[in-house]
């Protein structure tokens, strides 16, 4: 699962990087594994600025008075970049008509 290999990045032993681990032990995701996600999956910088997605995680953070955030907080920030992502594509193509496959171009 994604946001269990990202919420024990510090780990050494990847055999401790298991849902059932991070579970049992809390394990809670920083803003700078968010990023390393986002990141890994292309999504900065090509479909999101990191300084939007920054931006994303410190209102969060703001919100919910922490920087770490648990499971469901982690898909919160996830459905909160895909609203971003597609706030931003429809600012760079002109209309709300194009599919994200025409944008493609406007990733560079």
């Amino acid at each position: 699962m994604v946001f269990a290999h990202y919420a024990t990045l510090e780990l050494e032993n990847e055999a401790l990087c298991d849902w059932h681990r991070v579970r049992a032990t809390n394990r809670l995701l920083s803003k700078p594994e968010f990023l390393k996600c986002l990141m890994n999956f292309d999504v900065t910088p090509y479909l999101l600025s990191r300084v939007d997605a920054e931006a994303t995680v410190d209102q969060m953070s703001l919100e919910l008075g922490t920087c770490h955030f648990s499971f469901p907080q982690f898909v919160e920030l996830l459905l909160r970049c895909a609203v971003n992502v597609g706030d931003t594509l429809e600012h760079k193509i002109g209309s709300p008509a194009t599919t994200v496959r025409l944008a493609h171009p406007c990733r560079d």
